[in-house]
């Protein structure tokens, strides 16, 4: 009997350990979990620092990630759009203006990439050439000449000015190439290659 009696004992303690040992796990891993969970920054709807509504449309798609953004009026804009390309030089953006113009004799060769709201006109490469004489090439940022070549530089061989880095004008404006009269009874060609983005 006693060993019956003390067996009921050991097993009776045995049990009461197990469930509390079993007890002491599960609030453990309750804290545990609760202690681990990441610190992100909130706005009360959704976590702000990490998440991006990649959406374009009038719903939401909340996703984690990065979103490449530029300053516009009335806050910032996404960028790399299709209609609004990244336009990493010396790669023209979407909206090209290439031209090859030869003006009249003795007249100046002038061609104007128009400005758009938003966007800037970029210059790649200006060639020139005249059929006799010689005369000079002119840019303007609207009405401000922001480069001009030395006097007579473009003569009867074609000669090329690049700008490895676009050379812009100001958002909305026109940029102008102007290559001046070549002089009495002599026609002037002149080559742009130019983007607005």
């Amino acid at each position: 009997m006693w060993h019956t009696w003390k067996g009921r004992i050991l097993l009776v303690l045995a049990l009461i350990a197990g469930v509390l040992l079993v007890l002491e796990f599960q609030s453990l891993s309750q804290v545990t979990s609760t202690l681990i969970q990441p610190v992100r920054l909130t706005d009360g709807t959704r976590e702000i620092s990490t998440l991006f509504d990649a959406d374009s449309g009038p719903g939401t798609q909340w996703l984690e990630g990065t979103q490449l953004r530029k300053s516009a009026a009335g806050g910032s804009v996404e960028s790399g759009t299709t209609t609004d390309p990244l336009g990493v030089s010396p790669i023209q953006g979407t909206n090209l203006s290439n031209s090859s113009t030869t003006g009249g004799a003795n007249t100046a060769v002038t061609v104007t990439v128009t400005g758009v709201a938003a966007t800037r006109a970029h210059l790649f490469a200006a060639s020139a050439y005249c059929s006799a004489g010689s005369a000079t090439l002119t840019i303007q940022d609207g009405a401000t000449t922001i480069w001009a070549s030395p006097a007579g530089l473009i003569g009867t061989v074609l000669t090329s000015v690049t700008w490895p880095v676009g050379l812009s004008a100001a958002t909305a404006a026109n940029l102008v190439v102007t290559l001046g009269a070549c002089g009495v009874g002599n026609t002037g060609t002149l080559n742009v290659q130019a983007a607005r983005f």
